[in-house]
């Protein structure tokens, strides 16, 4: 299913969000936790202003929250509702600014569970979506190749998550021992491949 997005609202909340993900990031990347197998010369190198950024930014959570709703792609199960919060942990655009790859954690209270869990403690899932832009639109497709369920905190969910797209992607082999992807998403080359 694609998800189409075309409109977006700036409130206090969304404020609050964009300054606590900008701080994680900043983390992740200060703390060397952003390591990967691709070389050097492929590495991206994000040059997409702030500003694009966050608007890119709140119209995937706004996408992410109509999949919600909607009990669409990985957020199907009944765990997923209203009180689901998302995090947008990564965007990657495309050298001409018209696609991207998300990654995206979210978090729910463990009483969600089939084995209903205390409602004080909290457990992550993070997927990973690819969006294509025409002149004005996000479409989101769910990239399902490789997805973590049931961690503790975003911490280890973040890292589980970048670990994949970032180092185990281009390891992925067929059923005859060729790599199915080529590259991590963190590569320029990612965009010209299989994809």
């Amino acid at each position: 299913m694609t998800i189409k997005i075309t409109t977006w609202q700036l409130n206090l909340s969304s404020v609050k969000f964009l300054i606590l993900s900008s701080t994680i990031i900043l983390f992740f990347i200060e703390s060397g936790c952003s390591q990967t197998t691709t070389p050097k010369e492929y590495l991206y190198l994000d040059s997409t202003c702030k500003l694009t950024y966050n608007v890119n930014k709140e119209l995937l959570t706004a996408g992410i929250k109509i999949l919600i709703s909607k009990k669409s792609g990985p957020y199907y199960p009944n765990e997923f509702d209203e009180k689901t919060q998302i995090f947008i942990d990564t965007i990657l655009c495309s050298p001409k600014k018209d696609k991207i790859v998300a990654l995206v954690i979210t978090k729910n209270s463990n009483d969600k569970l089939l084995s209903q869990g205390n409602k004080s403690e909290y457990h992550y899932c993070a997927n990973c979506f690819i969006g294509t832009k025409d002149s004005t639109n996000w479409h989101l497709n769910w990239f399902k190749t490789l997805n973590l369920t049931g961690f503790d905190d975003y911490i280890n969910t973040s890292n589980g998550i970048r670990e994949i797209y970032f180092n185990e992607l281009s390891t992925l082999k067929d059923r005859n021992g060729d790599s199915i992807y080529k590259y991590n998403i963190n590569d320029t080359r990612f965009w010209e491949g299989p994809v």
